[in-house]
This record gives structure tokens, sequence and C-alpha cells, in this order.
């Protein structure tokens, strides 16, 4: 797997119809990205490998490609953290919620 200075949005769009799955990718995800293997690479690798890449530029991917819904996104790393964290502070609130109330 080699892209040598390619466009995100064409790398994702060549691996999105390699793998059968759908990348829906954030507007704030522009630019060019180098990624070279000596080898040739299994579908998971190259997974693991666009995903190390776009950490690298600040985002996260979530899905993957044992996805039952075939989606992938795109984000930046930061948007993922907030909404993890969002998350949580909500299960916390309703676990409380729930022991005041006698629920289980």
């Amino acid at each position: 797997m080699t892209f040598e200075n390619a466009e995100i949005s064409a790398v994702l769009r060549a691996l999105s119809e390699i793998w059968g799955v759908t990348i829906t990718m954030h507007p704030d995800l522009k630019g060019f990205i180098t990624v070279v293997s000596a080898k040739d690479v299994t579908p998971q690798e190259s997974f693991e490998i666009l995903r190390s890449a776009l950490n690298v530029r600040g985002f996260a991917v979530i899905g993957g490609l044992d996805d039952p819904k075939k989606v992938i996104e795109v984000w930046p790393r930061e948007k993922v953290i907030g909404q993890q964290d969002r998350g949580r502070a909500v299960a916390a609130a309703d676990h409380q919620r729930h022991r005041q109330h006698g629920v289980a």
C-alpha cells in the first residue's frame, strides 16, 4: 500500500472501494498524506496503517472493517474525546439517578 503526497479524500475514496465500506469524513479533514509500505498488506493491516496516519494528523477513526453497519467515520480527535466524556457523564448521571430511586 503506497500513497505518495496523495489527497486524503482520494485515499479514503480508494480504500472505501477496496474495503467495501462507506467512509464519512469531517469537513476539517483536508490535505495530503504519504503512506509507504514495503510489502503487500491485508485489508486489516491497511486499515491500521490508515488509522495511524490519520492519528498523526489529529483525527480519530470510528468504526472498523468488521462493523456490521459498514460505515467508518473520521473525526477530529478532540471532538471524539469530548463526545466520549459527555457519554460517560450521561451514563454516570443515569446510574446515580437509578440508585436514588432504588433501581439496580
